[in-house]
C-alpha cells in the first residue's frame, strides 16, 4: 500500500477570496502531492498571477502560497497498482503540459453545484476528483470544495499552516506579462476550451 495527499487550501488571491464568498467556505484550492511533506504540489490553476483565466497543470512553487496558508491535508491509501496508474496519468501531463487546459467553464458552473467535463480540461477540484476516482474513492456526488472537506473528514491527516519553506521556486508565476500577451493566451486557450465543449455536446 502507498499514500496519496490531497491538500485544501485558503489562498488569499482576489479570485481565492472571491470563491471563499461564493461558497461560504473558507477554503478555496486543492492540490494533490505523492509525499507526505507536500513539497511537490500539483494542481490545475493559472500560469500567471497576472492571467487569471490562462491556466492548467501546474507544480506549485512558493510564490503561490503565503506563510500564513492554512490548510487540511488528507492522506488515501491505495494499492501499488493504483498508485502506478496516477504515477503514470501525471507522467503524461508532465509530458504533455499544454494538452491539459485549466475548465473556466467548470469552474463557473460549480458556484450552481453542478460539473461541466470537457476532455483534458479540469479545475483544481475537478482534477482531485479524478485522482480520487482513479484511487477508487467514490466522490461522484462532489461538487464543491465544502462538499469534498466533509467527504474526507475521516482521513485528515494534517490541519495547520503550509511549511511554504519546503515548497521549490516558482519566479514565472509573479512574471509581468505585457496585457496584449494575457489577452492572446487567455483567448487562444478558452477558444480551444469552448471548441472542446461544443465538440462534446455534439456527439
Amino acid at each position: 500500500m502507498k499514500s496519496l495527499y490531497f491538500v485544501i487550501s485558503s489562498t488569499d488571491s482576489k479570485m481565492g477570496k472571491f470563491i471563499q464568498i461564493m461558497s461560504s467556505c473558507p477554503y478555496n484550492h486543492v492540490s494533490f502531492s505523492f509525499f507526505s511533506d507536500f513539497h511537490d504540489l500539483l494542481s490545475f490553476a493559472r500560469y500567471y498571477y497576472c492571467a487569471p483565466f490562462y491556466g492548467g497543470f501546474v507544480h506549485e512553487g512558493k510564490q503561490r502560497y503565503n506563510s500564513n496558508t492554512k490548510i487540511l491535508v488528507y492522506k488515501i491509501m491505495v494499492t501499488d497498482e493504483q498508485f502506478d496508474e496516477i504515477k503514470d496519468f501525471i507522467l503524461d501531463m508532465k509530458q504533455n503540459k499544454y494538452k491539459y487546459l485549466y475548465n473556466i467553464i467548470d469552474a463557473a458552473f460549480s458556484i450552481f453545484k453542478t460539473s461541466i467535463p470537457i476532455k483534458n480540461s479540469y479545475t483544481c477540484l475537478s482534477f482531485a476528483l479524478l485522482l480520487l476516482k482513479k484511487a477508487g474513492f467514490p466522490a461522484d456526488t462532489v461538487y464543491s470544495i465544502k462538499a469534498l472537506i466533509e467527504c474526507l473528514k475521516p482521513y485528515l491527516f494534517y490541519s495547520g499552516i503550509l511549511d511554504d519553506t519546503l515548497l521549490d521556486e516558482d519566479t514565472d508565476y509573479l512574471q509581468v506579462l505585457p496585457l496584449h500577451e494575457i489577452l492572446q493566451k487567455t483567448l487562444n486557450q478558452n477558444t480551444q476550451l469552448f471548441l472542446r465543449y461544443l465538440k462534446k455536446a455534439k456527439s
